[in-house]
């Protein structure tokens, strides 16, 4: 929890420092793919929740580059041993449109910092690195706030294991400037 609030903070202060054009704030539920659903028993019940927290900044009119982090909580209504996600990503975002609904798509990269419970219950975090692919709609509710909801597959790279986290997200994009 502490590497989260650090994350967050630097985000924050990224965001003061190169004069970001939009705060992200989201809600996530994902459905656990891979190793994350065989550590949730396949079950749909068992499922992915968090929050995302992000700076984003125009590239030009269709691109835009941004940063993110989160964290992301698997049920626990079996006894995995998988306790939480932090997520920390880069990537890029392309309109595929103008005007009120925006399309888009997006991609990123980043590491996954994992939260695993050994035999004896003892934490253990792993660095591992990932991949997202995103589509989404962005929604203008006024003319500082957007309505974004998206669809995400994060696939996280691991030598052993195939873990990966299909996702439902909605929130709110605050422009700044």
């Amino acid at each position: 929890m502490k590497k989260l609030l650090i994350i967050l903070a630097c985000i924050v202060f990224y965001a003061g420092k190169v004069s970001a054009q939009k705060l992200l704030v989201n809600g996530m539920i994902g459905f656990p793919a891979g190793e994350y659903a065989f550590a949730s028993d396949n079950k749909i019940e068992n499922l992915a929740f968090g929050g995302i927290l992000g700076v984003e900044l125009n590239i030009s009119k269709s691109l835009s580059g941004y940063i993110t982090a989160g964290i992301t909580f698997l049920d626990q209504k079996t006894s995995n041993d998988l306790s939480s996600i932090i997520p920390v990503m880069a990537g890029i975002k392309y309109n595929l449109g103008a005007g009120g609904f925006l399309p888009y798509l997006g991609a990123e990269v980043g590491f996954n910092f994992i939260t695993y419970k050994d035999f004896f219950g003892t934490e253990l975090t792993l660095k591992e690195p990932a991949i997202s692919t995103l589509l989404g709609l962005s929604i203008p509710l006024t003319s500082k706030i957007v309505w974004d909801i998206h669809g995400k597959y994060n696939l996280v790279l691991t030598a052993f294991r195939s873990n990966s986290l299909i996702s439902v997200n909605t929130g709110f994009d605050f422009i700044l400037n």
